[in-house]
C-alpha cells in the first residue's frame, strides 16, 4: 500500500501564486478600522533552512545573515511608514504573531532587533499575546531565554521530522 504523506494534510492558507500586487486599495481608506485597541499583527519572516514539500507560503532558503539584515532594514522602513498612519488613531495591538518561514532561523541579535522594531514603532497592549513559529533544530536554550525576555507567550513548533 502506497500512502502519500500529505493526503490527510489540511492547509488553509491561499497558495503563494494567489498573492499579487493590490491595485486600487489604500490603507488610508481603511485606517478607521485600526483605531483603538484589540488588533492583531502578523509579521512574516520568510527565511527557512529548507523548503517543506507541503508549504505554499512565500519563503526562501539559503540566505545569509546579510540578506536577513537587509530584510529587517526593509521591515524597519515599513514599520516607520505604518507608525505615521497609526499616529492619532491610538492603535494598540493585543496580539503579535511572528511567522514565516522559521523566525528562529534569525540570529539572537536579529531576533532582538525584530522585537525592538515592533516596540519602537507600534504600540502593544500591556500584556499582549506574542506567538512565534519555529522548528526544533532552530530552537535552543539561548533563543528560548530571548523569547521569554521579549514576552513571548506561545511557541508554535512545526514538527516536520523528529530527526
Amino acid at each position: 500500500m502506497n500512502i502519500h504523506r500529505y493526503t490527510q494534510y489540511m492547509y488553509s492558507y491561499p497558495h503563494k501564486t494567489a498573492y499579487r500586487a493590490l491595485e486600487g486599495v489604500s490603507l488610508a481608506d481603511h485606517l478607521s478600522c485600526l483605531a483603538g485597541s484589540g488588533h492583531s499583527l502578523y509579521l512574516h519572516i520568510p527565511f527557512c533552512q529548507a523548503k517543506c514539500g507541503y508549504c505554499n507560503l512565500f519563503s526562501v532558503t539559503g540566505q545569509d545573515n546579510e540578506a536577513m539584515d537587509r530584510y529587517l532594514d526593509a521591515v524597519e522602513r515599513q514599520l516607520g511608514q505604518y507608525e505615521q498612519y497609526f499616529s492619532g488613531l491610538d492603535t494598540e495591538f493585543s496580539e503579535l504573531t511572528l511567522g514565516g518561514g522559521t523566525p528562529l532561523l534569525l540570529t539572537g541579535r536579529q531576533l532582538e532587533r525584530v522585537f525592538d522594531l515592533i516596540r519602537n514603532h507600534l504600540r502593544l497592549s500591556t500584556k499582549p499575546e506574542i506567538i512565534i513559529e519555529t522548528a526544533p533544530n532552530q530552537t535552543d536554550v539561548e533563543k528560548l531565554k530571548l523569547l521569554k525576555a521579549a514576552g513571548v507567550t506561545r511557541v508554535s513548533m512545526g514538527i516536520q521530522s523528529f530527526f
